[in-house]
């Protein structure tokens, strides 16, 4: 699974209130929404939201994904924190669903 955080200030109920404008269902801190087939979780853990998802998936999808963390993040007024691996870049650097995404999205297409 790809894991991400979504740090932020805001209480829980607004945390909350963010998911649930997202699409997400759940209850007592744990969330999922179905996206396009593929499936995103998302935990609520003192003012974190723990988001992840599952590998192997088409750039499109990630780009959706990518764009519902973003707006779940400006909606919280967050910080992004994303250390896991999509895969590598020609160089050899690493990228993720944000770290070197758009050099990752670029060599992935070509």
């Amino acid at each position: 699974m790809y894991n991400l955080r979504v740090r932020t200030q805001a209480a829980e109920a607004e945390i909350r209130d963010a998911l649930f404008q997202e699409g997400f269902t759940g209850t007592e801190n744990y969330y999922y929404i179905n996206l396009q087939k593929y499936f995103v979780y998302a935990d609520l853990i003192a003012n974190t939201i723990h988001i992840q998802f599952r590998y192997g998936q088409s750039v499109r999808s990630y780009e959706l994904i990518r764009a519902l963390i973003q707006r779940i993040c400006k909606r919280v007024n967050g910080i992004i924190e994303d250390q896991s691996v999509l895969g590598f870049l020609p160089d050899g650097r690493p990228a993720g669903i944000f770290r070197n995404w758009e050099e990752w999205r670029q060599h992935m297409a070509s």
